[in-house]
């Protein structure tokens, strides 16, 4: 159930927002039980069971219903990548932009896992490309975090903020991709426009 996160460079100390946002997205709801129809339909879209999302859906259990972390179904799919299940979700009029407890939301999960097709779909519904988390952390950043570059080049045509800074006033999409190793996405990024005044990430 972890996210595609990867620290590539033990030896670069990473940023501690990232750390914990790593965190976030890998543990963000390791502890869910199935025990009501919420988890039911969250499970079920964790693992892409679209007959059973439909299935609970049909019985009357709210799309946006929200588990731990206040994390929604749409949230779990977009992780996983299960992009039908999110086609359903959407279908149903899940909320693009429901955020969990420390404000990850379906894009920020999308992006940061490098799922494109979620990403496309939840653009298109209205996904705030912007939202951030209680760190200051966005889609652009989890994506260029990641070395996501196909993600990173459909959030910019889509207006993303490439210069947000999160809130340690240190990382931003730019020195997410530097620390991480990932030179093809902070190419894109610099000739993008991204602003490398003062930043002296190797």
């Amino acid at each position: 159930m972890s996210a595609k996160v990867v620290i590539k460079r033990a030896a670069v100390r990473v940023p501690r927002m990232l750390l914990a946002w790593c965190i976030a997205l890998a543990l963000g709801w390791a502890t869910v039980a199935v025990a009501d129809p919420a988890e039911d339909l969250f499970a079920a879209a964790f693992r892409g069971d679209t007959p059973a999302l439909k299935e609970l859906l049909g019985q009357g259990v709210a799309v946006d219903a929200k588990v731990s972390n206040d994390a929604t179904a749409l949230m779990a799919a977009c992780q996983n990548g299960h992009f039908e299940a999110v086609l359903v979700l959407l279908g149903k009029g899940a909320d693009v932009n429901a955020k969990t407890s420390n404000g990850m939301t379906p894009l920020i999960y999308a992006a940061s896992n490098g799922h494109l097709e979620a990403v496309q779909a939840l653009l298109v519904k209205g996904a705030d490309v912007n939202a951030k988390t209680s760190d200051g952390a966005t889609a652009l950043m989890g994506a260029s975090f990641n070395g996501n570059i196909d993600v990173v080049r459909e959030l910019l045509g889509k207006g993303a903020d490439i210069d947000a800074m999160a809130n340690d006033h240190q990382t931003n999409a730019l020195h997410a991709a530097r620390i991480t190793g990932h030179t093809d996405v902070a190419a894109l990024l610099i000739k993008a426009g991204a602003k490398t005044t003062g930043d002296t990430t190797p």
